[in-house]
């Protein structure tokens, strides 16, 4: 008797069953790579569950060429060749099943929690509820860089308007269509890779798509600008931002996408 054909895992490559108390939720999918809702789980997960594969299937395999391994595969994955940038770099949209891999940047900087410029205290809860209003209402508004399977670096962004507080810095800079980069952050020990670069084109790229007419964004002009999430303004200034504002050691500038 001839064996019974499976479909392809559009993340793993693996075929599309049940195995044992894990059953089939998306047809596209294996169930180790979905949650129960039947979402494809965050790059972080399905790097863990590969791993596992590789410790138990392929031992042949030395630790060190896991990554290397798994990020090969995946390079041609349907699920994911489209969100790598370079042979080790892979950016995603923050959604519920990645909110976990946001990196923090220090002690301090819990980007998970922080609700600068937001309405709210810090707390993971509420940081949850601000990215389930707005990716609902706008569509992505946040991403997460992977460099080597690890999370590293993360961008946020919305229209201006959605970062309440920053009325109290300038009375009336969120009456304005304009969308605005709140964050762009690369952990420190990552930095000289050009990921912070990355990280900002992406998301011109995405609001270029959704035919967003201007960005803006502030940035650090000297310093160390490791603990500050908006970043250096050198990198805004190599993409275009033409300086609106600012004051002290911080610029404001804008960028016209769409005319």
């Amino acid at each position: 008797m001839a064996k019974k054909k499976y479909k392809i895992c559009k993340s793993c490559g693996g075929p599309v069953k049940n195995y044992g108390d894990k059953k089939v939720v998306n047809p596209d999918f294996c169930p180790y790579c979905v949650d129960k809702k039947g979402e494809l789980k965050g790059y972080k997960d399905i790097i863990n569950i590969m791993i596992s594969y590789l410790e138990s299937e392929h031992k042949e395999i030395p630790e060190s060429k896991r990554i290397d391994t798994i990020q090969k595969w995946l390079k041609e994955a349907p699920a994911w060749k489209d969100r790598f940038i370079s042979k080790d770099v892979l950016i995603e949209d923050v959604r519920e099943q990645n909110f976990k891999d946001i990196p923090s940047m220090s002690e301090k900087y819990n980007c998970k929690s922080c609700m600068w410029y937001l309405s709210k205290k810090p707390s993971i809860k509420a940081k949850k509820q601000w990215f389930k209003k707005v990716n609902k209402k706008y569509g992505s508004c946040g991403k997460i860089l992977y460099y080597k399977g690890v999370p590293v670096g993360y961008a946020q962004f919305a229209p201006k308007k959605e970062f309440i507080k920053l009325e109290n810095l300038e009375p009336g800079s969120t009456n304005t269509d304009a969308w605005y980069i709140s964050c762009i952050t690369i952990l420190k020990k990552y930095h000289g890779k050009g990921l912070g670069k990355m990280l900002v084109k992406v998301v011109i790229s995405d609001l270029k798509r959704r035919g967003i007419e201007k960005v803006q964004a502030s940035g650090q002009l000297k310093g160390d600008a490791s603990n500050v999430s908006s970043g250096y303004w050198s990198i805004y200034e190599g993409f275009g931002f033409k300086q609106i504002g600012g004051k002290n050691n911080f610029k404001v500038g804008e960028k016209i996408l769409n005319k």
